[in-house]
């Protein structure tokens, strides 16, 4: 049953880490009968062509502390997002957290180029208040109040609201429930076909 709506390209789900993307991506499948694929799985495949070196981060990590590992990481998130959109060309995908945004003017403008063309660009967040959500997510990330949350690079900025086309609300609904409000929302939205 795919609930009226057609997965000939992608869903993509974007917001921040501890979101319910992953739980949200695996029910629209489910519901849709396609496929459910997360950039996290496949992020090293399509930037260590690039220069990424996973050596180099662990002992980045490990000398430099977690905010300099990610800050190497992110520097190859625009090839990963690029590549991950253009080989995964149906079903639902899913952005991890930080892979659309990204502190360089250049490689921001290229993951906005990238997601631009499609239509059914989901930000899944808690509430309106990026700030209000952040605090909501750190439990579930089993963070205390004083430790390093990477949700707050994300909410510098209005960036997830510009690249988003759909933007649902996730606090105070269960799962099936926010699975539900997409499904209704993506009935009134055509994918966009892309060229092959």
């Amino acid at each position: 049953m795919t609930h009226g709506v057609t997965t000939p390209n992608q869903i993509i789900l974007i917001g921040p880490i501890r979101a319910g993307k992953t739980t949200l991506g695996k029910l629209l499948a489910a519901s849709l009968s396609c496929s459910f694929t997360s950039l996290d799985e496949y992020e090293q495949i399509y930037t260590q062509p690039v220069g990424y070196d996973p050596a180099i981060a662990k002992d980045i990590l490990s000398t430099q502390g977690l905010l300099k590992y990610y800050t190497y990481r992110r520097s190859f998130f625009d090839e990963a997002v690029v590549q991950f959109l253009a080989n995964h060309p149906e079903g639902v995908l899913e952005l991890g957290g930080g892979h659309p945004i990204v502190p360089d003017p250049d490689k921001q403008a290229r993951i906005a180029a990238a997601l631009r063309p499609y239509s059914r660009v989901i930000l899944v967040v808690p509430t309106s208040d990026l700030y209000e959500s952040v605090a909501l997510l750190k439990p579930r990330q089993g963070l205390s109040i004083n430790d390093l949350d990477l949700n707050e690079l994300y909410i510098v900025d209005d960036t997830f609201y510009r690249l988003a086309k759909i933007v649902v609300y996730t606090e105070g609904k269960a799962p099936k429930e926010t699975c539900q409000e997409i499904l209704d929302l993506l009935r009134w939205i055509q994918p966009v076909l892309r060229d092959k």
